[in-house]
């Protein structure tokens, strides 16, 4: 299995095909499963994540897990072109979730900008989850869906935007 760079921002569809990935990347200990759960899956992530974990923690995925959200300089840049092409509510909307200590509804994101149609903020909501930049919780609140960020972005937007 290989991964372009370009199209590596997309979330693998099942962790099988992220745990084969990784263990054609070299990475066969224990702690995959938990490195695929705190990335969610994120091809670009996994494969820039594997090189630290096999050359300064010796393959030791949970040495490497004790530390922080790994984001390299390569994925900085790419999320910083990718950014580029968003409308400002988008990355407001992503920067209300990075600071939110539970998910939200799209009617408590709302809330947020009460300027801003809730069509305009639905649709902002599904653009950004179309490209994976935020996520469905596991959880719903009855049958409405909650939204949170991958923990990869919610660091890039803390380090980028706060």
């Amino acid at each position: 299995m290989s991964c372009k760079i370009s199209f590596c921002l997309l979330i693998f569809t099942t962790s099988v095909d992220a745990n084969t990935m990784l263990t054609e990347l070299g990475l066969v200990n224990p702690g995959i499963e938990q490195l695929i759960e705190i990335y969610k899956g994120h091809p670009l992530a996994l494969i820039l994540a594997s090189e630290p974990i096999k050359n300064i923690h010796n393959g030791q995925i949970y040495e490497f897990l004790e530390g922080t959200i790994y984001i390299p300089d390569v994925n900085m840049g790419l999320l910083d072109k990718l950014f580029f092409y968003l409308k400002n509510l988008e990355i407001q909307i992503m920067q209300k979730l990075a600071i939110a200590t539970e998910p939200l509804l799209v009617s408590q994101i709302s809330q947020f900008f009460p300027s801003t149609s809730l069509g305009e903020i639905s649709q902002a909501i599904g653009h950004l989850w179309q490209l994976r930049l935020i996520e469905q919780a596991d959880i719903l609140a009855g049958d409405k869906i909650l939204w949170v960020l991958n923990p990869l972005i919610k660091r890039y937007i803390k380090r980028r935007y706060n």
